[in-house]
Order: C-alpha cells, then structure tokens, then sequence
C-alpha cells in the first residue's frame, strides 16, 4: 500500500507523479494497481498518462487476456471490464506536449524506462523534479551507473543533458521514493534452489547482473550444483553446443 500513501499525499498537496517503470510486466502491474485504487476510491480521480513503450506493450496485453492471470481474465472474460482501458488512462502516442503534462493539474505518469536512464521518462524528470510538490516512484530495480540508482543513494544535485543537448544542473526538490513488491526479480535463495527442479546443466552462465554480486555469487551457486559457473566479459564469445 506504500505507492498509494505516496500517491494520495502527492495528489492532495497538488502536485504530481512520476512512476518510472519498465513497459513490459512492470508497468501493466502498476495500472492494476491503480485500478484498484481508483475502484476502492483509495485515491481521488486523476488522470493517468501512459507513454513510451508502455502504450504498445499495454495493447499486446489487452489483445491477449487469455495468456495472462486469472484475476485479468476474471476481469476481461467475467465482468466484461478490461483493467488496461480503464477511463482513468490516457494513452499517449509520443507526440502530445510534455510540458503542459508534466507541469499541469495533479496527475499520474507512467513512462519508460524504469531505471531513468532513457526513454520519456527522463523527459518528464526534467521537467517535474524541481518542483517540491511532485513525486517520482521508483518501482523498478535500480542498477549501477543509472540515474535510478544515484537518486534511490540519496543524490539530489543532477548534471544531465536536456533534450537540446546541453547539460545542466537540476537540483531535485521532488520526493523521491523507492517502492518494493513489484520486483520481478529472484532473490539468492530461489537463484540457488531452480537449477534442481531441471536436469543438472553442465554449464551455468550468469549474465545480466552487477558484476562484483555476479562473482561473488558464482562460488555459491557452482557449490549448490556441481555444474561449472562462468561469468563471460562483455564481448567474450561462448560456444554453447
């Protein structure tokens, strides 16, 4: 209930959200989220804006509610009620004015990426988070190097390039929150324990992750399997068969 509290303080005090997430999973987690606020009237009647990637990757889903949860196809097949069409959303194609959004009456954005490290939702952070009334949620997990992550450690003084190329200064004045449970992520116990619900691999390759918690990691798990662990290099070259 934590991205609730944030958003009706935020919306009672006037100002606006920002929920930087990643269009495919996350971000359609969110919008039910938020369904089901709206339907509990656990947060006033806002618009919501959904940009970026999220638009097309929302559009999949509503197209195939058969492939998804019983709870979306209770919703779609049962009630006749598609959660991702709820009149609370406004879908935007790229080409609307940011800048009355993101500095207009109170709202909610949902934008790529989730990480702010691209994507329109850097675009709306640049616009929305020197006002102190704003919020900007963090939904997403935030890894090194990513605007994301500098915000989620507490940095508040941003050098960036704006969307003319030059770089500027943006003390951020927005609440900045970071929000746990819509991590799609295993944690170290599952990422040990899913290698023996399939036939012992004779290799494991760890890709995808930081690398200083990717070596530290590769002991552990070749101990928990007997297979052989390899973290390659970027641009390392592998022959699987």
């Amino acid at each position: 209930r934590q991205l609730i509290q944030i958003i009706r303080s935020t919306i009672e005090r006037g100002g606006r959200v920002l929920i930087p997430a990643l269009s495919v999973g996350r971000a359609q987690e969110v919008m039910i989220t938020l369904v089901e606020a709206f339907s509990k009237r656990e947060i006033p009647d806002v618009p919501v804006y959904i940009d970026g990637m999220v638009y097309d990757s929302t559009a999949i889903h509503s197209a195939y509610p058969n492939y998804l949860s019983d709870y979306i196809k209770t919703k779609v097949f049962g009630e006749d009620r598609d959660p991702f069409t709820d009149e609370h959303f406004t879908m935007l194609k790229g080409t609307e004015d940011k800048d009355s959004i993101a500095t207009g009456g109170p709202s909610i954005i949902i934008a790529p990426s989730g990480m702010l490290n691209g994507g329109p939702s850097v675009e709306y952070f640049i616009r929305m988070s020197s006002d102190e009334k704003n919020s900007v949620v963090l939904v997403s997990y935030q890894a090194e190097g990513t605007l994301g992550r500098r915000l989620k450690e507490g940095v508040r003084e941003i050098r960036m390039r704006d969307e003319a190329g030059e770089i500027k200064t943006i003390e951020v004045k927005a609440e900045i929150h970071f929000v746990e449970g819509f991590s799609a992520h295993a944690d170290k116990v599952q990422l040990l324990t899913y290698p023996s619900s399939i036939p012992r691999p004779s290799r494991i390759i760890l890709v995808h992750g930081e690398a200083e918690k990717m070596r530290s990691f590769k002991p552990l798990l070749s101990r928990s399997t007997g297979s052989a662990v390899i973290t390659p290099s970027v641009g390392e070259k592998l022959r699987l068969a």
